[in-house]
Parts: structure tokens; sequence; C-alpha cells
């Protein structure tokens, strides 16, 4: 990641994929990424068990123009709540 794109205003989206737990049983886990123009900035995989909590906090995220640099400390204060 260089710099220009760290200062750009990401946007922030809701995804799922397959995950396998420990035990072997298979789910889906849902994350978000960082988005800008270009692609992909970063991604917070298996942050919940549920969809709904994070399109919720991406959407806060995206409305209040949050930077990228607070990104990971605001999805570790949305666990611990």
């Amino acid at each position: 990641m260089d710099i220009l794109r760290l200062t750009a205003n990401p946007f922030y989206l809701v995804f799922s994929e397959n995950a396998v737990s420990q035990e072997g049983l298979a789910y889906t886990a849902y994350g978000i990424e960082a988005r800008d123009e270009q692609g992909i900035l970063c991604r917070l995989r298996d942050i919940a068990p549920r969809r709904e909590p994070l399109f919720f906090l991406a959407e806060r995220m995206n409305r209040g123009g949050m930077s990228l640099l607070h990104f990971k400390e605001v999805v570790m204060d949305f666990l611990l709540e």
C-alpha cells in the first residue's frame, strides 16, 4: 500500500466467505473490507457470524468518512462491545 492510497477516502463494505471452524464445521464468515477506486486496501476477515451488525458498522464508517488509519481500531472496539 502506498502513501497516496492511505490518504485516499476509502469506503467500507461487508463481505462473506466460506470458512471451517477448528472442529471442522463449515460456516459463513463475515468481514469488512476497505476499498477505493483502485480496489481493496485492507480486509478484516471472520469478524462476526451475522451480516447485519457489520452492515451497520460499515454504514457508520462510510457516513463518517472514516480514515483507513482507524479501520482496525474501530473494528476492535466493535468486537469489545
